[in-house]
């Protein structure tokens, strides 16, 4: 697989994310939290090619960057330190998100993962390339700032991508587990909340993991009696296409 410019960790990544992907679709059809559309299937294939265009960028911008993402491989911890790393992953990446929020340079890339009127597992794989580009060097950061381990950076991507895949699912969970989980995890009402389409609501729930995060800067919003309706406030006016998706940062607004 190196030949293709993929190391074995990342070809076992990507199997395990297209596992859980395929696994929460077919969890999402069975126990929807919202009723899908006529157009969930279309979705779904744009989604999987912004993510596919990003998966190219960042491979290329990844060659450049190896020797500063590289993880320390000789760095002796004990698990007390690793549990800190992790966690200081989860909160500079919660960081990372309410920057995608509040700079209006970040927010125009950003707005693209915004601006599907659903919500289900593919959108955690809707981003424009340039917010992935860009997070590739927040990650840089991240691995120098906290002395990332290898072992640590393989754990912290497994679970991130199965967090990300599980908060955008459109997946019901039932009652009393919603509630414990949501105590600490970021759950897909949770999220859900998120991606409301009141401007009030996408400053809510920036976790990616540990709820902990919106406790502390005091961004966390519960859940209400109905579900909010997914989008942006000008949803009807976002032409739902490939092209337009990747220009629509560029364009004057």
């Amino acid at each position: 697989m190196t030949r293709f410019g993929l190391r074995p960790r990342q070809v076992s990544l990507g199997m395990g994310a297209l596992a859980a992907l395929t696994a929460l679709l077919l969890l999402e059809k069975r126990y929807p939290l919202r009723p899908g559309s006529a157009i969930t299937h279309q979705r779904r294939a744009l989604n999987l090619s912004l993510w596919l265009i990003g998966l190219g960028a960042t491979q290329t911008l990844n060659k450049f960057l190896a020797p500063l993402q590289t993880a320390s491989e000789t760095r002796s911890k004990n698990l007390l330190q690793s549990a800190l790393t992790l966690l200081l992953l989860d909160y500079t990446l919660y960081l990372w998100h309410g920057l995608n929020h509040r700079l209006p340079l970040l927010w125009r890339f950003h707005r693209v993962h915004h601006a599907d009127p659903e919500l289900d597992a593919t959108m955690a794989s809707r981003f424009h390339l340039i917010e992935l580009l860009l997070g590739s060097l927040w990650r840089v950061g991240q691995i120098r700032l906290l002395g990332v381990t290898q072992r640590e950076l393989a754990i912290w991507q497994s679970l991130l991508q199965l967090s990300i895949y599980f908060h955008h699912a459109n997946l019901h969970l039932p009652p009393h587990l919603e509630r414990r989980l949501s105590r600490w995890l970021i759950t897909p009402r949770l999220h859900a909340i998120h991606h409301g389409n009141q401007p009030e609501l996408t400053h809510r729930n920036f976790s990616a993991g540990l709820m902990l995060w919106d406790h502390l800067h005091q961004t966390y919003q519960a859940p209400g009696t109905e579900e909010p309706v997914i989008g942006l406030p000008d949803q009807p006016a976002i032409k739902q296409t490939l092209s337009a998706l990747l220009l629509s940062p560029f364009r004057k607004r």
